[in-house]
């Protein structure tokens, strides 16, 4: 398992609000995320980086990305698709989970938002190959 910054919930959306809400961003962090998946083929680190919170910007540093797509890219593979899963909801942040298709095997990927700012203030990756190499 990989942990970068992790803000996990396991309420489901409740109200109205939060349902439209969680409809009106859902284009956006899809782009977010997967610029972000897309950058692990690429290598770039400003795309990766782009739609970062300026903590979580500070927090993982052109090196750790590095680090961070070579185990991703040696235990799994090249990055192919992503599938949405479901969105939770806890103490003020929101939750996107993934089934990313990736060369070798799944990744389960999760992003943490703060839907006030838009911006991912958490991501974690988790699959069997990455658990073996960490």
């Amino acid at each position: 398992m990989i942990f970068v910054l992790v803000v996990s919930g396991c309420l489901q959306v409740t109200s109205p609000e939060e349902r439209a809400r969680e409809n009106a961003d859902m284009a956006r962090i899809d782009l977010m995320t997967e610029s972000i998946l897309q950058s692990f083929n690429s290598g770039s680190y400003i795309d990766f980086k782009r739609d970062l919170s300026g903590s979580v910007k500070i927090q993982m540093s052109e090196e750790q990305f590095s680090n961070l797509r070579l185990l991703i890219s040696q235990s799994s593979g090249s990055y192919m698709s992503k599938s949405f899963i479901n969105v939770t909801h806890f103490q003020g942040y929101s939750q996107y989970a993934y089934n990313c298709v990736f060369e070798k095997e799944n990744i389960t990927a999760r992003f943490s938002v703060d839907p006030k700012k838009v911006l991912i203030n958490g991501l974690y990756f988790d699959s069997e190959n990455i658990r073996a190499s960490s």
